[in-house]
């Protein structure tokens, strides 16, 4: 019975010395990092080698580590010391910077924490897409809402087109609506589109904006591709109203959107507008014109009705917007004072010699209408001098202004050119930087220098980190602590993650 006893206390004990002795360093693996303590101090080991004494990995009563030790305390950095323990017989041997230490039993896995490579949304082209198809927002009276033609044929167009222009007729307003599929729960950001034509031609489904809504879409924005009244009567009066009644019929698509801001998954704090030549116009004025600065023709005359405020088209007239950007391609604006009505993010493309849309303050359509250009139009601002207010203002702007004799810089022959992939993505580079106004950075503590944290974390949905050349000894969510390795070459702390709205971010800084 004593025998038996003896025999189950060695086993215990044999047990207990297996369980919590990890000097057996056979279990540690070269290249690899630890936590343990030397002299009853933190320590963060870096394992190079473990073989018996004659060099041969195995399980051998004689066995020997050498490592790098790093001690983990209150300071910023910290410097390595050789580390080195040695079995002879079971028996323990410690070394500290060549001195004579004692290590504790314990070997814990130091596994680095690492970041998370995130999807880029809003940049990269990660969703497949759906569209939508002439979704009705708004009726009004007016002449047609689609012409198919290119401006090529705009000035014989006009001529044939006078007879329509003497009544008006109820027309149904129509958007087309492109959405990413599969794009999580997140509400998405707005892009609207108004295509050009001289508010006379033509249709949301053109191919530029066919692809637009694709593109955009597959980046994960909700976006609508509108139509709106066209066609005027062969004076400056009419031509102007034509402008207006394009403002007033993209408010009422904009508050339409709004109103339906569940159903198409858009979130009403990122609101954008595109558009080209007419559309361009149409996004200016959307952005910056108010009723104050309605154009004079738009009142009641010996010759034209009163066509109301810019919110009496459509439904929902209590919806209110702020619009963040808008990319205004080969635009123009009647009064540069509007302006100063709102702060939005100004994109613009124009060419230099620009024969439709001027591209400094002068008359449009000279190509079309030559020297009768002061009878049917009022002198415009085009990009350069818009650009020039903007940043008198102190707005976010930027004009891409390239030397050539061309309205739609982006066709050649009606076809999209090399501009056009260049455009849609220098959009959707300028709209990013309004839907990550505050961009995350990280920023230390002035008094606790281990702790590193992140800013604008009410933004923010979700953080990784990565240390390079220092440890990580701590993480609570936004912040982290670090100790600095006083031996590495290249030291660098990083983060990313992901914002509220579904945007990615990553960032670094070096020591």
């Amino acid at each position: 019975m004593k025998i038996l006893r003896f025999f189950w206390l060695f086993m215990v004990v044999l047990l207990l010395q297996s369980c919590s002795t990890h000097h057996n360093i056979h279990h540690l693996k070269p290249n690899a990092y630890y936590t343990t303590q030397i002299n009853q101090k933190p320590y963060i080991i870096w394992v190079e080698n473990v073989a018996d004494r004659q060099g041969h990995r195995d399980f051998a009563r004689n066995v020997s580590t050498t490592a790098t030790a790093y001690l983990i305390d209150n300071s910023e950095f910290t410097k390595p010391q050789s580390f080195r323990i040695n079995f002879q017989r079971r028996k323990p041997k410690v070394w500290l910077d060549g001195k004579s230490a004692k290590a504790s039993h314990t070997f814990i896995d130091y596994i680095p924490p690492i970041i998370t490579e995130f999807p880029r949304r809003y940049l990269d082209s990660l969703f497949a897409t759906q569209v939508y198809k002439d979704i009705h927002f708004a009726q009004v009276m007016g002449y047609w809402d689609s012409k198919n033609l290119s401006d090529e044929y705009i000035g014989k167009f006009l001529l044939k087109s006078l007879t329509e222009t003497t009544t008006k007729k109820k027309l149904n307003l129509k958007m087309d609506i492109y959405m990413p599929k599969h794009a999580g729960k997140i509400d998405r950001p707005l892009l609207m589109l108004v295509h050009g034509g001289a508010f006379y031609v033509g249709d949301k489904a053109e191919k530029e904006y066919v692809e637009m809504g694709h593109y955009f879409a597959s980046l994960g924005y909700t976006v609508a591709s509108i139509n709106y009244r066209l066609g005027f009567q062969l004076s400056k009066g009419s031509i102007e109203r034509a402008g207006y009644m394009a403002l007033q019929d993209a408010h009422a698509a904009m508050r339409f959107l709004l109103a339906n801001a569940d159903n198409y998954k858009i979130d009403p704090n990122f609101i954008f507008v595109g558009g080209s030549s007419a559309g361009g116009i149409t996004a200016l004025n959307l952005a910056f014109m108010r009723n104050e600065n309605r154009p004079e023709s738009s009142f009641k005359s010996l010759f034209y009705n009163d066509l109301g405020n810019i919110e009496s088209v459509g439904k929902h007239n209590h919806i209110t917007f702020q619009i963040k950007s808008i990319a205004p391609l080969w635009g123009a604006v009647d009064d540069l004072k509007m302006l100063g009505n709102n702060n939005t993010s100004v994109l613009s493309y124009h060419g230099t010699k620009d024969p439709i849309v001027p591209y400094d303050h002068d008359y449009p359509m000279q190509k079309m209408v030559k020297k009768l250009a002061p009878v049917f139009f009022s002198k415009m601002y085009g990009s350069k001098p818009i650009h020039s207010e903007l940043r008198k203002l102190g707005y976010r702007e930027k004009l891409v202004s390239v030397p050539i004799e061309s309205h739609a810089i982006w066709e050649t022959n009606g076809k999209t050119n090399d501009l056009f992939p260049q455009i849609i993505n220098e959009i959707a580079l300028f709209f990013h930087e309004d839907l990550v106004p505050n961009p995350v950075k990280i920023e230390r503590d002035p008094i606790a220098l281990q702790r590193y944290f992140i800013s604008n974390t009410n933004d923010v949905d979700l953080v990784t980190w990565q240390c390079d050349g220092c440890f990580i000894i701590n993480i609570n969510e936004n912040e982290v602590f670090v100790i600095w390795k006083a031996d590495a070459v290249d030291r660098k702390l990083s983060t990313s993650g992901v914002y509220r709205n579904g945007a990615a971010f990553k960032t670094e800084i070096k020591k």
